[in-house]
């Protein structure tokens, strides 16, 4: 059950969008694509942290102006040993690398 359930309605109903902006490039969706991968963003969305990983991963890979301290902290505690273990890691390093091929990023 979620703490804030206005807000995680708001969440769920705006995901599909929110998902096609981050894949799109925009910086602020993939930023919450990332989290509510991450963490579930308070029940709304189903937690996958490998893909949370990958999402900081493309972030910080994507080179984008807006990429700052705070997000080198998320990849950092996001993609650390605590919070998913190798396997995921490597395998949300090579998820990112095929969204930044998507993105037009890298080849």
């Amino acid at each position: 059950m979620s703490a804030d359930p206005a807000r995680c309605r708001t969440t769920r109903d705006t995901w599909i969008d929110t998902y096609r902006k981050a894949t799109l490039g925009n910086f602020e969706s993939q930023h919450t694509v990332a989290i509510c991968l991450s963490t579930g963003c308070d029940g709304a969305i189903t937690e996958s942290r490998m893909f949370g990983c990958a999402w900081q991963q493309t972030i910080a890979g994507s080179r984008h102006p807006e990429y700052a301290a705070a997000d080198k902290d998320d990849v950092a505690k996001f993609c650390g040993q605590e919070w998913i273990d190798n396997a995921d890691r490597q395998t949300a390093r090579d998820q990112a690398k095929v969204f930044l091929t998507l993105l037009g990023i890298s080849k």
